[in-house]
């Protein structure tokens, strides 16, 4: 008899799990039992990207130096470093101020006149902080997903409409919102973008776009193990179910299925070691184990089966945690450290991704100035050992460019 109980007991366990095997994902179990599947010719080289934040140029320099700089001149000096193209967010209020495109003309004139793509980023929810930025007189909720009303749908896409014409051929990506069904959790806030909006804004970009370019959206990779399981489980609860109550753990959230069918490119973000502030202090979160990367499988080969591509659009290359200027300062001693930049290139080459955004490149940049180049030191050494085509020198000329400046 007991012998029948756990016969009984096992195969309505299998039932059970069974039933959350989603048909188009992974087994739920997979980011604590499966392998990564890595693919089978791994590339060694990579094109590599990275994001202006103008603000955050600024700030870090501030915060790094104790000085305010001029935007001109670290901007320069990060148009100047060996990548291939900069992802830059232009947000709504651009369209609508009298002198709203004038930052973003310096800048983008900038990237051209030294030989540099572009690659846009529009929408209510731009890489940076505070993350989002709607426009002036629209309120977002605290919690839960945000769906615009008609009349203000119909604002986001004249704005939007308005960037595009005037930028919209700079580059060969655009970037619409940014991890735009992930969370936003500072300050007391929970909340992000609801997905059928997401298709909507999406759709009215494309019309936008020329044959040749691509339409990305973008979502974070939990490492650590129990990020990854929640993560699991958020594919599984169907999303609309989510999307109406979500107001609880991180996992809460639509399922990623609309950025699957809905981009061209999904855009990864990836951190490896990352400090969270909690109620209960500083908590480590650390990806030191090969399946900690699971997800990038997982999601690399959803894109595949659609005939589609995955990107990194944010890979760690400083220190995530509470407070970073002030332990700069103090010469604490990181979680995170220059070493780790290559090992997570390298860990990206392995799963078969090859065009890696840099981002925390403007910590890189602060921290040269406040007489700490090994930061910068250990990015470029890494760009130089896994880049397609790698300049040395570090005042590289402008190159001849077909686009027009604006």
């Amino acid at each position: 008899m007991g012998r029948r109980r756990f016969l009984s007991s096992v195969l309505v366990g299998g039932l059970f799990l069974a039933g959350f095997r989603l048909g188009e994902y992974d087994r739920l179990l997979d980011p604590l039992l499966g392998w990564p599947r890595f693919p089978d010719r791994r590339p060694q080289r990579a094109r590599f990207f990275t994001t202006i934040v103008p603000s955050r140029l600024v700030d870090y320099y501030r915060k790094a130096t104790g000085r305010r700089p001029r935007l001109e001149a670290v901007l320069g000096r990060l148009l100047d470093l060996p990548f291939k193209g900069y992802r830059f967010g232009v947000p709504i209020a651009a369209a609508e101020e009298a002198d709203g495109f004038r930052q973003p003309d310096a800048v983008i004139n900038a990237a051209l006149s030294r030989g540099k793509e572009v690659y846009l980023s529009v929408g209510l929810k731009l890489p940076g902080y505070p993350e989002f930025y709607p426009p002036q007189g629209m309120e977002l909720p605290r919690f839960g997903p945000f769906r615009p009303s008609a009349r203000e749908t119909e604002r986001i896409f004249k704005a939007v409409e308005a960037i595009l014409r005037r930028y919209g051929k700079v580059g060969s990506w655009v970037f619409v919102e940014n991890e735009a069904l992930d969370p936003v959790m500072y300050d007391g806030l929970f909340r992000y973008l609801h997905p059928d909006y997401l298709v909507e804004v999406s759709n009215h970009v494309r019309r936008f776009l020329a044959p040749d370019q691509l339409l990305v959206l973008t979502t974070f990779v939990p490492s650590a193990w129990f990020l990854r399981l929640l993560d699991q489980l958020r594919e599984t609860v169907p999303w609309r179910f989510l999307a109406r109550w979500a107001v609880g753990p991180w996992w809460m959230f639509p399922s990623r299925r609309t950025l699957f069918e809905a981009a061209d490119l999904l855009g990864l973000h990836l951190y490896k070691k990352v400090v969270q502030p909690t109620i209960w202090g500083e908590f480590p979160v650390n990806a030191t184990h090969p399946r900690d990367y699971n997800t990038l499988d997982i999601l690399r080969v959803e894109m595949q089966r659609r005939g589609k591509g995955v990107i990194i659009s944010e890979l760690q290359g400083a220190p995530w945690e509470p407070e970073v200027w002030a332990k700069f300062h103090a010469d604490y001693k990181f979680s995170f450290t220059p070493e780790d930049i290559g090992d997570l290139v390298q860990v990206v080459l392995n799963h078969g991704i090859v065009q890696v955004g840099m981002w925390d490149v403007d910590f890189w940049l602060a921290a040269e100035a406040a007489g700490d180049s090994t930061w910068l030191q250990a990015g470029l050494e890494v760009i130089g050992r896994y880049s397609e085509a790698f300049v040395a020198r570090q005042d590289l000329q402008p190159r001849a460019t077909g686009a027009t400046s604006i």
